[in-house]
């Protein structure tokens, strides 16, 4: 199987519209769009166990692969992920981060986006 037919997901992608500064010549705050929907493949890549102080926490690392001719930076986000029919698998919003290209897709880390 190709990579290609191992993305049977389906993600939705914003992208930040806002462009200019303020007054103080600072960014203004993102306004984010709707982008593009692709195909890719989700899969987790095992979990990070985070210790701060007396505090531990379990992170779940999610990966995603999608192809190499589509518009996606790590400026945009992940908004949702779902299977061909729709069901939703993931949600929330995700940055796209450690964008890679392999030989025939792409793969990037998904962090929950603060």
């Amino acid at each position: 199987m190709s990579m290609r037919g191992a993305m049977v997901y389906r993600a939705t992608v914003e992208r930040d519209t806002e462009t200019g500064t303020d007054s103080y010549g600072n960014p203004l705050p993102p306004s984010w769009g709707s982008h593009i929907t692709l195909p890719c493949r989700v899969y987790n890549d095992g979990k990070t166990m985070i210790v701060d102080g007396g505090k531990t926490a379990t992170v779940e690392v999610l990966r995603m692969s999608f192809p190499l001719d589509k518009d996606v930076t790590e400026d945009d986000r992940i908004t949702a992920i779902t299977d061909k029919k729709g069901t939703s698998l993931y949600s929330g919003n995700f940055e796209i981060k450690e964008k890679t290209r392999k030989y025939t897709h792409f793969e990037a880390d998904l962090k929950v986006a603060e």
